[in-house]
């Protein structure tokens, strides 16, 4: 941030902090009190705003660097010495200020002190925290390494570079009218406010001044404020898609060595109502059971899927005996409100299996987005290996290794599909088919198109690789193709799920109308 920038940030922040107390609690006091949070609140804001807008602009200007690195090579330039003269055909373009032209002289800089591009790469990748040149990094490497044509690379990066900033500005068009009329409804319940300050502030009074009104705007201002951060949070849609576990799912994965101790010295009492429950609900059974099997990477999915159910089943019974003591003691307090009681008790025990599983439903559904969004990303590396004439045993042991070294940089987060591709390797290591072993991949991931590409690679061991090649490069558009596609469902489902923070803001207009209302009565 410039200087400038600084003042503007902590003078709206203030003016932030002292309108809130104004607003919702007459009292300036109140604003100044929290004037520094409001500060570090817009402090953030802002350099997340100026973030995001800094990435778009170095995402547009990396797409236009690739044209000219694409047209530096077919004149006949070396990769490096096209960085050269890249830097000087964009200068003219964009001027020497320009993000890109600054990412350039430090790639420049260290071309000269003959550091690899593909570090090079790399580095820009982890201070501009841009997945596409991310991803261009990651494809740079195995093709230095592996011998890959350098032109086709670049040239197919571009173009997905631009279909997906072309999709995203389709999906930006198709949400821009909620966007706006969620921003209407954030400005409406201090608008009312303001409005009844000064044309009825007797009507108002209620709200101020007294415990019950204080803490009723306290309420009304927490949830406009959470109704802002969840409209936020829906539309980072494109952002890395993260899969959440259901907190059973997570304790029992974050202790996998209890988990594994508990398998076969299970409670005998847990274990026949687990095995009564097999029993009734064999196929429901099954079918959540393959869902966490879905989300768990590694030899021992049956053990924690036990784990689960035993954790499940304990927190079930530990409510049920609490359920019980308070209807009891409803009996003797109260026996005209044991109804109530029981009713309140059923629905707690009823929502701990619903969330649980519900919560491994989303998960799953997470995932295979994840799996779906990186598809055109695993078709582009393996199609660059296979190109070089690497086997594919062995380009398989390239991404998985360079997704590797980025997990332990700590720069991506967990994605199922490298983790899957992992298990796959060790199978084959271990002494598996690898014709076999990719089926099971395909099996295990269940998603259509890791389907049609895991039976590819068990039919292409004897075709050779003439024919894989071929296959991969209609793969590769019908991949971005299936990409745009998904961005655009989970586009239309932001949009959707907008509805939600707006029913809030207008259930809000509603309380601040009617409490004065009827406390007055």
């Amino acid at each position: 941030m410039k200087k400038y920038e600084k003042v503007i940030v902590v003078l709206c922040g203030i003016a932030l902090s002292f309108m809130t107390g104004y607003i919702f609690y007459n009292s300036l006091i109140f604003g100044g009190v929290i004037s520094i949070p409001a500060c570090v609140f817009v402090w953030k804001f802002w350099k997340r705003h100026e973030n995001d807008k800094r990435k778009r602009i170095i995402e547009s200007e990396f797409e236009e660097m690739l044209s000219c690195l694409a047209s530096a090579l077919r004149t006949g330039y070396a990769i490096d010495n096209a960085f050269f003269e890249c830097r000087k055909e964009l200068v003219s373009v964009f001027g020497k200020e320009a993000p890109i032209i600054h990412e350039l002289n430090i790639i420049c800089h260290g071309l000269k002190m003959n550091e690899p591009v593909d570090k090079l790469m790399y580095g820009m990748a982890v201070r501009t925290k841009v997945k596409s040149i991310s991803e261009f990094a990651q494809v740079l490497s195995i093709a230095r390494k592996s011998g890959g044509d350098f032109i086709t690379i670049i040239r197919q990066n571009a173009s997905e570079i631009r279909n997906k900033r072309q999709v995203l500005a389709e999906i930006e068009t198709m949400v821009t009218a909620k966007k706006y009329e969620g921003l209407i409804m954030n400005i409406m319940p201090p608008g009312i406010i303001v409005y009844l300050r000064f044309t009825s502030p007797g009507y108002i009074a209620v709200l101020y001044n007294n415990p019950a009104g204080i803490m009723v705007m306290t309420v009304i201002l927490i949830i406009y404020i959470s109704g802002i951060c969840l409209a936020q949070h829906i539309m980072n849609f494109d952002k890395e898609n993260v899969v959440r576990y259901p907190s059973v799912l997570k304790n029992v994965m974050n202790d996998k060595k209890k988990s594994q101790s508990k398998v076969g010295k299970s409670d005998i009492i847990l274990r026949c109502i687990y095995e009564k429950i097999k029993a009734d609900f064999a196929i429901r059974l099954k079918d959540i059971n393959d869902k966490i099997r879905a989300l768990l990477v590694g030899n021992y999915s049956e053990k924690i899927i036990e784990a689960f159910w035993f954790r499940l089943i304990k927190m079930e019974i530990l409510f049920i005996i609490v359920g019980i003591v308070i209807c009891i003691l409803g009996f003797f307090e109260n026996p005209d409100n044991v109804p109530l009681f029981v009713v309140m008790a059923l629905a707690v025990l009823l929502y701990l299996p619903y969330s649980s599983i519900s919560g491994i439903k989303k998960a799953v559904n997470s995932r295979d987005m994840q799996m779906l969004l990186d598809y055109p990303d695993i078709i582009s590396k393996f199609s660059v290996l296979m190109s070089a004439g690497i086997t594919m045993k062995s380009s398989l042991e390239r991404i998985v290794n360079d997704y590797r070294n980025q997990r332990k940089s700590g720069y991506c987060k967990k994605h199922y599909i490298y983790e899957e591709l992992a298990g796959v390797l060790n199978k084959i290591a271990a002494g598996m088919d690898e014709g076999a072993a990719y089926e099971e991949f395909g099996r295990k991931v269940n998603v259509l198109s890791y389907i049609r590409f895991a039976t590819m690679l068990s039919q292409n061991l004897k075709k050779g690789n003439k024919v894989m090649l071929e296959q991969l490069n209609v793969t590769a558009i019908d991949s971005i193709n299936e990409r745009k596609e998904s961005l655009k469902r989970i586009g239309e489902k932001a949009s959707s799920k907008l509805l939600f923070p707006m029913m809030i803001q207008f259930i809000m207009i509603l309380v601040i109308i009617m409490y004065p209302a009827i406390t007055g009565l």
